[in-house]
């Protein structure tokens, strides 16, 4: 989805040079599905078998917008098919929505590059979490049963409920740290993408670190 909002003022700009020559925009349209597009390629080849057999031009770009489904995309091609069925003369919309859409994306590439410290910051932060999780389960737990009061106390730590029971407090850190994971997840994503939805990669990332460390370390 990044990268096909990054190509979407590429595509204005080189639409907006073909009118600006002369060219229709069905036919400029046609001739982008030539070029290389990167990510776009794919879509614009069929945008223009679909133009072959006679589909309006509004309607391949309707088409476009529920195939490639990113807000900026969406905003763009709305904003073609009103230009579009308005006028004829798309030169200077192409140019001045091309200018938007790149400044728009400059400022996410800026804010994306501002927030980086504070994603890392988060993921430090469950590393640390993490790590005090590993030492409480590993060394402290354990050594809290030397303090028991007698050697058969001793023996039913960890299995019953005449002391501490370790198994029991081994599950409470873990689910702990998966609710740790998601919610930091959820957070670095919102901070550093600005979409909770996208932020779920960080989250199942800290969850799958969480599930490794428990099983093969604790």
């Amino acid at each position: 989805m990044r990268k096909i909002d990054e190509k979407m003022p590429d595509l204005l700009r080189n639409l907006s040079n073909l009118n600006g020559s002369g060219i229709l925009f069905s036919n400029s349209l046609k001739l982008m599905a030539e070029s290389k597009m990167g990510i776009l390629t794919k879509e614009l080849k069929k945008l223009k078998e679909d133009m072959s057999w006679g589909t309006s031009t509004s309607r391949v770009l309707m088409k476009l917008g529920n195939n490639i489904k990113t807000s900026t995309s969406s905003q763009v091609l709305h904003t073609l098919i009103k230009a579009n069925e308005s006028t004829n003369d798309l030169n200077n919309v192409l140019f001045v929505t091309s200018g938007q859409v790149k400044n728009e994306e400059e400022l996410k590439k800026e804010r994306s590059s501002d927030m980086a410290v504070y994603v890392i910051t988060i993921y430090v932060a469950f590393f640390v979490f993490v790590f005090i999780v590993y030492i409480l389960v590993l060394y402290f737990f354990p050594q809290s049963i030397s303090f028991t009061r007698s050697p058969q106390e001793i023996w039913y730590a960890g299995i019953g409920n005449e002391s501490f029971n370790i198994k029991e407090y081994t599950v409470l850190m873990f689910h702990s740290t998966l609710i740790q994971a998601l919610v930091s997840g959820l957070v670095a994503g919102k901070m550093g993408q600005g979409s909770v939805y996208m932020s779920l990669k960080h989250s199942v990332s800290m969850i799958m670190i969480a599930y490794v460390v428990f099983m093969l370390f604790i």
